[in-house]
């Protein structure tokens, strides 16, 4: 979350959420956090293929999933722990992972703060 060298291309960014990228996770379920309802499905170069739930105010994306095996459609009620996709490699990283935002009233926030892990610098 926030300003770091896009892989890619090698240019500064703002990056709007958090890649979680551990060995063979590509394929693995995608589960919501929290109960809501899907309020978008899509895809751009950028992210790949995304979903988008919301939780009342919060909305909470996942993207560069696998465009074949989205298990969600658009208005569909999930609860935590519902399989909302599979984890791809559709976004512009290039590699398999799961980029993960979080958005309360239209402002991106670290979504660390959301699932309670907190950053280590050791």
């Amino acid at each position: 979350m926030g300003e770091r060298k896009n892989p890619t291309t090698g240019e500064r960014e703002v990056h709007y959420g958090i890649d979680i990228e551990v060995p063979g996770i590509e394929g693995q379920n995608v589960f919501s956090i929290l109960p809501g309802v899907v309020s978008n499905i899509s895809s751009d170069d950028r992210l790949g293929t995304y979903v988008v739930v919301k939780h009342g105010a919060m909305s909470t994306l996942y993207a560069n999933l696998n465009p074949g095996d989205i298990r969600t459609i658009i208005g569909q009620r999930v609860f935590s722990g519902d399989v909302i996709g599979i984890v791809g490699n559709s976004g512009g990283e290039g590699k398999p992972l799961l980029h993960f935002e979080v958005d309360i009233d239209g402002e991106r926030i670290d979504p660390l703060t959301i699932i309670g892990v907190k950053e280590s610098n050791e």
